[in-house]
């Protein structure tokens, strides 16, 4: 993850495949900046919510609970989804299609593996993550329902 990060970080400084807009203004920029602020409470708000069930490794606690309530009754893993957002706003901010290629082909990639590797456990631990699991989607809120 460490040499992903450093990768893009390379790509960004050198401005390797970044498109290049003449006269852009900045209110456009300004407003990229707010989103990729407001992902990022986001994400902090909700490791408030996980509280004692957060950590950075995949693991299931003592008193570890399942929680399906608001954001995770929209969105099973909304810290992932939130870096998901923060990480293709900071690609379009800077006007990267590299970027957002690693983004996409690595980046995401590694976070449904590591998604799909807490669900394990979770559906092992809590009786009722199945049904969450078909009912919720993983990082973005399911816009329709069946006829």
């Amino acid at each position: 993850m460490v040499i992903f990060f450093v990768v893009v970080y390379l790509v960004l400084r050198f401005q390797i495949w970044t498109i290049i807009i003449p006269n852009i203004q900045t209110i456009s920029i300004i407003f990229w900046l707010i989103i990729v602020v407001f992902s990022t409470y986001f994400n902090i708000l909700w490791r408030f919510y996980l509280s004692t069930n957060w950590s950075d490794n995949i693991k299931i606690y003592n008193d570890h609970s399942f929680i399906n309530t608001w954001p995770y009754k929209i969105v099973r893993h909304p810290l992932y989804a939130s870096l998901i957002w923060i990480n293709y706003w900071v690609a379009l901010i800077y006007s990267n299609w590299l970027v957002i290629i690693l983004w996409t082909f690595v980046f995401l990639p590694m976070m449904i593996y590591r998604a799909r590797q807490e669900e394990k456990l979770l559906i092992k631990n809590f009786i009722n993550y199945t049904d969450y699991k078909n009912k919720v989607w993983m990082f973005f809120p399911k816009f329709y329902t069946k006829w």
